[in-house]
């Protein structure tokens, strides 16, 4: 009831006016149940957060916005590594559904869980479209959990290629965590759009990792074809940053880019089954 209540009052920007730091630890005791360690964090969580406060973020707005990264990446990488893109527009109203093929996905640029997959056009509710798309594009995901690098994204609407199966599922979604240039350890997302969504946790080596975490899956996934690309690309791009995640999906033999993301789960990832694997993965982390 409290946590439903607060997310209420975020929603409906009730909260501004409360600090970055006192809503950090506000939010860490509401979702984790414990006080934030400002002094010495620890825990992966922990130190996300103290990051999200401390990290100079001026330039990471470029990176978190899933237009803008783009660009980075085909300099970074080369741009065939990037998902192609249909169309951009600045409001919901603009779409032009008629240019877009049978198969799309559209997505806000500029915040998280925005996106909707179509994979039958004739089937789609247009009017239903555009009403979440225009009450996304007035979020400002900034505000919800202090990221502060979304705070000036310019706000946009995608549409990409659906890259799923001829089935239409949705590719698994390779998560490569990196500390400094790193990678550390790669989350597998299976059924990601779905109640019966699972993450898997998996060394460089593709081994089953010790640290125990909900949502893990009975299913052994297949080591991915091109797994030594992609880690040498998260290397690449997560060069200079403290820490990110790099995400991918792998069709056919191809690797195609997902997003940057700097605070995994905005710092508060409840995934963690035992404190002391929340403890074990921030010793990947050094501040």
């Amino acid at each position: 009831m409290i946590v439903r209540l607060f997310y209420w009052l975020l929603y409906h920007n009730c909260l501004n006016f409360i600090p970055d730091k006192w809503m950090i630890s506000i939010q860490f005791r509401i979702f984790l149940n414990r006080k934030m360690n400002w002094k010495d964090p620890q825990t992966y969580n922990e130190k996300l957060n103290w990051l999200k406060y401390h990290e100079n973020f001026l330039e990471y707005h470029r990176y978190v916005d899933k237009y803008e990264v783009r660009k980075y990446v085909a300099e970074r990488i080369g741009e065939q590594y990037l998902v192609p893109l249909l169309g951009v527009w600045d409001s919901a109203e603009n779409i032009d559904f008629s240019l877009l093929p049978e198969k799309f996905v559209l997505k806000c640029n500029h915040g998280s869980h925005c996106s909707i997959i179509c994979t039958e056009k004739s089937r789609l509710d247009i009017s239903d479209v555009l009403l979440k798309m225009s009450k996304w594009m007035k979020m400002n995901w900034y505000w919800f959990y202090r990221e502060k690098p979304y705070r000036y994204v310019r706000p946009r609407i995608l549409a990409e290629k659906f890259m799923g199966n001829d089935n239409n599922d949705i590719p698994v979604d390779y998560k490569v965590f990196c500390s400094d240039g790193i990678p550390q350890i790669i989350r597998a997302d299976v059924d990601r759009f779905k109640d019966s969504v699972s993450y898997n946790y998996y060394t460089l080596d593709w081994e089953r990792s010790s640290l125990q975490f909900t949502k893990i899956s009975d299913e052994e996934l297949s080591r991915p074809i091109c797994l030594t690309e992609m880690l040498d690309l998260s290397a690449r791009l997560s060069q200079g940053f403290k820490h990110v995640r790099v995400d991918w999906y792998v069709v056919g033999d191809k690797l195609y880019f997902g997003e940057m993301t700097f605070y995994n789960s905005a710092g508060y990832d409840t995934d963690f089954i035992r404190y002391e694997d929340d403890l074990a993965f921030g010793r990947m982390l050094n501040l």
